[in-house]
């Protein structure tokens, strides 16, 4: 499946060479090289990462996978601001907006996610409206409705899966944090847990040496 946006393609060193098939060119990387004994020279294993776009031989249309392969590299996370309908679904929107306000949920998501706070709002409206929870249909909820994103940004289906990931990974966190004491964590109880933490590193790094990890440089004292 090839992804809703461009990248550039990857430089000739890279390994990556280019195809043509019934018009369209392809873009190959050699993930692999194997020595062929009988042949007498490297044989490399090939793999498509994308399609080169028709305007641009530059860009190309990444595939699943580019993602596998060059994780380093830079993904747009909007699509273009031409990717929206020109009727757009609101009713529903409208009503959510008003409990939303009422109960001030976008302040106080604001002050826990940030930026994401819209994105996070969107897509909670997006499972109550479409009556669904799968990602890979967000978009096209995106493309014909209202949105809570700054300016009502459309974000790749690559954002939209690395930000739920991160959403899981912090609340595995705080569940696992709140299953050792038994109880729930409060929002004051939040500055309390950090200051315990930096105090294990100060006194001796214990934190970093429980989690097996490398520890952070300058830790501050509290």
């Amino acid at each position: 499946m090839y992804l809703d946006f461009q990248v550039k393609i990857p430089t000739e060193s890279a390994g990556i060479t280019r195809k043509k098939i019934k018009g369209t060119t392809y873009i190959y990387y050699a993930y692999e090289h194997n020595y062929n004994t009988k042949k007498g020279y490297t044989v490399p294993k090939n793999t498509t990462i994308g399609k080169c776009t028709e305007d641009d031989s530059e860009l190309m249309y990444p595939n699943t996978n580019f993602l596998k392969f060059f994780p380093a590299e830079e993904l747009p996370e909007t699509k273009g601001s031409a990717y929206r309908s020109g009727c757009l679904r609101a009713g529903t929107y409208f009503v959510l907006r008003k409990i939303i306000a009422e109960y001030h949920l976008d302040e106080m998501l604001g002050d826990i996610i940030g930026k994401n706070s819209g994105l996070f709002l969107d897509l909670a409206v997006y499972s109550i409206i479409a009556e669904n929870n799968a990602g890979q249909y967000y978009p096209d909820y995106a493309y014909n409705h209202p949105l809570f994103t700054d300016r009502m940004k459309i974000y790749s289906d690559t954002k939209v899966s690395d930000f739920i990931n991160s959403i899981t990974r912090l609340c595995q966190i705080g569940g696992a944090v709140e299953s050792v004491l038994g109880s729930a964590i409060e929002e004051e109880d939040i500055p309390k847990l950090i200051g315990f933490l930096k105090r294990q590193e100060a006194n001796g790094k214990f934190f970093s040496k429980a989690m097996q990890k490398e520890p952070v440089a300058n830790t501050e004292e509290v």
